[in-house]
């Protein structure tokens, strides 16, 4: 697969001053999270998907691809919920010269997940409709992917609500970086985790997939530990009481979406697994 590469960086650290002097740093730890990040940096030309196409030109039953297909668009499109307007903020609140290296090298990253997702869809596209089955598919069956569809785009938009109430002028600031913490890891690791699950679950041997998906999970876990450390750094941290009503909310979105769109149960205990990891990592 082929993607813009990101070897510039440049614009990702903070401008040297008249001085010449590179600006200070005053926490190491998030400093060392920051280098971390950006010797993981990753393209999708990097990802061997010859054996995703063969899969995917295979016998696998049509249902099975349509339903890998709408979880690469909930997946898509959930990369593109409006975190960066949270990653501003951060930029204008704090001035540390690490944190804003961070947050700024975060939305390459970003970037490089959606063109990942996008490429891969590209790249796998010749194979999604047997051309011998394709034209025998009832109204009833477009019907159904109408259905689906509508409850794709449901799903998205309970997710961009959701964080958009956490985002207006009357929260705090560490309650919009708690929310983005936690909404980032629940809407998204655990739709990257049904994923998984669902092909493993149908026999679907997608290694290319699999890898960007671990790419993908490790970058968003590494950016929530991020912020999990800046709390903590915080002089004006959230109350236990705030960040549980936080989770509790999200819990609840995520859920109410697992049931109404896409009525798989195993999505409920992974919710409650990665919001138990987002307290662990906030220490409470």
């Amino acid at each position: 697969m082929s993607s813009q590469h990101y070897s510039d960086l440049s614009w990702a650290f903070i401008p040297v001053e008249e001085t010449g002097e590179t600006p200070a740093i005053e926490h190491g730890d998030l400093w060392s999270m920051y280098k971390m990040t950006i010797n993981g940096l990753w393209t999708s030309d990097s990802i061997d998907v010859a054996g995703d196409v063969v899969s995917w030109r295979g016998k696998t039953p049509l249902e099975v691809k349509k339903g890998v297909f709408l979880l690469l668009d909930i997946l898509t499109e959930t990369s593109m919920l409006p975190f960066h307007e949270v990653i501003q903020s951060v930029c204008d609140e704090v001035d540390a010269s690490e944190v804003q290296c961070f947050f700024s090298a975060q939305a390459i990253i970003e970037r490089c997940h959606r063109e990942a997702l996008c490429a891969y869809r590209s790249v796998v596209a010749g194979g999604f409709f047997d051309p011998t089955t394709s034209d025998l598919e009832s109204d009833s069956d477009s019907d159904v992917e109408a259905e689906e569809k509508a409850k794709k785009d449901e799903l998205v938009e309970a997710n961009c609500n959701w964080l958009a109430e956490w985002l207006e002028e009357q929260t705090t600031f560490a309650q919009q970086l708690i929310a983005l913490g936690v909404g980032w890891r629940i809407a998204s690791c655990s739709a990257y985790a049904l994923l998984v699950w669902f092909i493993e679950e149908q026999g679907f041997d997608l290694p290319g997939l699999r890898e960007i998906i671990r790419l993908i999970a490790r970058d968003v876990d590494n950016h929530v530990d991020f912020i999990s450390l800046l709390v903590y750094h915080l002089a004006d941290r959230p109350t236990l009481l705030e960040v549980r009503r936080i989770v509790a909310g999200a819990i609840k979105m995520e859920k109410a979406c697992a049931t109404g769109s896409l009525r798989l149960k195993a999505r409920d205990k992974l919710t409650d697994h990665l919001a138990s990891r987002s307290l662990y990592n906030d220490g409470l």
